[in-house]
């Protein structure tokens, strides 16, 4: 009985003094302003499309991965990047760290306790905490508010095209001149279609058989250098076909033979063998660009970029990526300095994960690879070892060190709502100012970066 007293006269006590507290705030302790505000994650829902019925699945934004700046002048609380609109903030669990008693409000009504780091509070109202010094004099108020990006806000905005390819399963895209030529197969043989991507009318053309090699084409080897494209047929002999030709018709480009394809750039087209990595220029002269850790080159193919240094015009960045069964969780990733002049040019290097580096890219499943608004962007379908296919295609990774360290993009940057989720392939290249993504079932998105994009604020 005596316990039952105590505990009601405390409670008492409590709302005595939760009843006295105004909107009125005093200073007079630097003690009791708030130095350290946080959220738990933030579990959401998602409506995913796969194979062409939709369902709900549960994910989580990371609370770890949202940062608040609280401005102490004009006793403001807010998270510095905009989260995705899709995120639900009507129960969001929040820490405040503080001297003093916590107390807080919605919408204007009267304070009340705050059971920090446990209680759920809707940030869709107004929300204000309160901090009263432990001299229980001083007090300060709190305006706290998690900002929305709105759908398009600072990122990817996606735009469905209404003309779809015309193949179905896996391909391969290559871009040349502002034409996205789509590599696919049709009963063993080698097929491309194509659409000029700057055509507001935009159509495709019927897909046509790949002719003049020996053997056959491999669709997913063809890349594009210096006029040609290039890929290697079912007896590793390197085939080239003259751009005008629309990649139709093939000839024998060198003799030397090459088990992969791996990347180009503006000087050099890359291959590999069981003995090196080689370099050529004109496919009759060839240089060894390589030859340790050939056992975790990309199998089959991957994705490269290269691009222009920030520092010498003279120079290029050249990264490699993609899927190989000697690593457990993360894809691999190579990187070359690239130069005409054959004293300055360096050898490829491939890019070690230990311990050290927290951010690697994980392997995904069809990984895809591209360099877009200064940075290296990838991306991908589930990840190896998992079975569900809630984590495909759910997160951009980009990179600013030329392929090192890899980080999950979840604020700005994502890939369109009907991909979340997909189990089959999806393709990517960079053309006209857009990212472009090819389905496996013929459908395309283009993707640009809003630069007028606004935000909604809470």
């Amino acid at each position: 009985m005596k316990k039952s007293f105590y505990i009601l006269a405390t409670l008492l006590v409590a709302m005595q003094m939760i009843s006295c507290l105004k909107d009125s705030e005093t200073t007079g302790s630097p003690e009791c302003a708030i130095t350290l505000f946080s959220v738990a994650d933030i579990p959401c829902k998602r409506i995913v499309t796969v194979n062409g019925v939709d369902s709900t699945i549960k994910v989580s934004m990371s609370g770890k991965e949202i940062y608040f700046n609280i401005d102490q002048l004009n006793r403001k609380i807010y998270n510095v990047d905009s989260l995705p609109y899709w995120v639900t903030i009507t129960k969001v669990v929040p820490t405040v760290t503080c001297q003093g008693n916590v107390y807080i409000r919605g919408n204007d009504e009267p304070f009340h306790a705050f059971n920090n780091g446990k209680d759920s509070i809707d940030f869709t109202q107004k929300i204000q905490f309160m901090v009263v010094a432990y001299d229980g004099v001083s007090r300060k108020i709190y305006d706290a508010d998690i900002r929305l990006a709105s759908n398009d806000a600072d990122s990817l905005y996606w735009t469905a095209e209404e003309q779809t390819a015309p193949m179905i399963g896996k391909h391969h895209d290559v871009i040349h001149d502002d034409i996205l030529y789509v590599f696919h197969e049709v009963n063993g043989q080698a097929y491309v279609t194509s659409t000029a991507v700057d055509d507001k009318e935009r159509s495709w053309t019927t897909p046509q058989a790949l002719t003049g090699a020996k053997g056959t084409i491999d669709y997913a080897s063809v890349l594009y250098f210096d006029g040609y494209f290039y890929a290697l047929d079912n007896n590793n002999i390197l085939y080239r076909s003259l751009a005008e030709n629309k990649a139709l018709t093939w000839e024998q480009a060198s003799n030397r033979l090459l088990t992969k394809l791996l990347a180009a750039d503006d000087n050099y087209l890359y291959g590999c063998d069981d003995d090196a990595i080689w370099a050529s220029s004109d496919m009759n002269e060839w240089i060894m660009s390589g030859s340790e850790n050939l056992g975790l080159v990309p199998e089959q193919y991957g994705s490269y970029a290269y691009y222009t240094t920030k520092t010498n015009p003279n120079f290029q960045n050249v990264v490699m990526m993609g899927w190989n069964a000697n690593l457990n969780k993360d894809a691999v990733v190579w990187y070359k300095l690239s130069s005409s002049n054959p004293d300055d040019d360096q050898e490829w290097e491939y890019i070690h994960v230990n311990n050290d580096n927290n951010y690697e890219m994980p392997k995904l499943r069809d990984l895809q690879m591209v360099y877009y608004n200064g940075e290296l962007m990838a991306f991908g379908g589930e990840k190896e070892g998992e079975t569900s296919t809630s984590t495909a295609y759910n997160a951009i990774y980009t990179s600013n060190d030329n392929g090192i360290t890899w980080h999950k993009q979840s604020k700005k940057l994502g890939l369109p709502k009907e991909l979340l989720g997909y189990a089959g392939q999806v393709t990517a290249t960079v053309a006209n100012g857009k990212i472009w993504l090819v389905r496996d079932d013929g459908k395309v998105w283009s993707g640009i970066i809003n630069k007028k994009s606004k935000r909604s604020e809470n």
